[in-house]
């Protein structure tokens, strides 16, 4: 009906990853889990399957171990990288803003 209560729990549904995507000078793994530095391995690599990087990652030499920075990456990887950021403490909303 549209009150203040229903906007709330809408922005609860969706997640946010802004275009311009910053990737910290550091492993993959680090750059995932960055909003959550307790999260596991099994969490970083579920949360970057869901938002299927999880490949482009495996493929690298050193996988969840390569250091990036923001210049290694374009654009469309940064997102991809920064998005399960976002959601590895296991929100997942129903819709994303890219």
């Amino acid at each position: 009906n549209g009150t203040l209560c229903d906007m709330q729990e809408r922005r609860k549904l969706t997640g946010y990853v802004p275009q311009e995507a910053s990737i910290f000078s550091a492993s993959l793994y680090e750059n995932i889990r960055w909003a959550r530095p307790e999260a596991t391995q099994e969490s970083v690599e579920l949360a970057a399957k869901r938002a299927h990087i999880h490949e482009f990652i495996t493929g690298l030499p050193v996988g969840y171990d390569t250091i990036v920075n923001d210049r290694a990456l374009s654009g469309g990887q940064k997102q991809r990288i920064r998005e399960p950021g976002w959601c590895c403490w296991m929100r997942s909303p129903l819709r994303w803003i890219l």
